[in-house]
């Protein structure tokens, strides 16, 4: 029961947060610009909360899904080592929160 409570609790505000920043306060279509650039390269502090709150979450569920037998298949530990690998490049280089906003937050 821990496992699922934590993994609402990170699902949850991630989709709340995305859905706010998509689609209430709009910030990430007023503080990004529309340029191929500004979509790769633009900074929001919600992309990057998101990207940090993904990164942990993948990571430490990463390593929860090899004590879960339905978990722990090739493919999901993949996923969780992929999606974890994705977040950390958008923390380190700081790229990508336009999209990670979508992905990260409201997917």
């Amino acid at each position: 029961v821990g496992f699922q409570w934590a993994s609402y609790a990170a699902l949850t505000y991630c989709g709340l947060l995305g859905f706010w920043t998509w689609h209430v306060s709009r910030t990430v279509h007023t503080q990004i610009p529309s340029t191929p650039e500004g979509r790769m390269f633009g900074y929001i502090d919600e992309g990057e909360r998101l990207a940090a709150c993904n990164f942990t979450f993948q990571f430490w569920d990463f390593f929860v899904s090899l004590t879960i037998p339905e978990h722990g298949t090739p493919i999901m530990l993949a996923h969780h080592a992929l999606a974890a690998f994705v977040s950390f490049s958008g923390l380190q280089y700081q790229y990508l929160y336009y999209y990670s906003v979508y992905f990260l937050g409201l997917s």
